[in-house]
């Protein structure tokens, strides 16, 4: 099962923006088997991503 991963830029504030992302996609997936979840957490770099098992967009 693949997982998706929000990452958001926590020094300008966005994690508002990243849940709500995570909201649309989750409620958007949930009628994928293959899917296993949705998260959100901080970026590394200072880069809004969503990376689907790693691989980032």
């Amino acid at each position: 099962m693949a997982s998706v991963d929000v990452e958001y830029c926590a020094a300008c504030r966005l994690v508002g923006t990243a849940i709500e992302t995570r909201r649309v996609l989750a409620d958007r997936l949930c009628e994928y088997d293959e899917i296993a979840g949705v998260r959100v957490e901080p970026a590394q770099e200072n880069v809004p991503r969503v990376s689907v098992e790693g691989d980032r967009t």
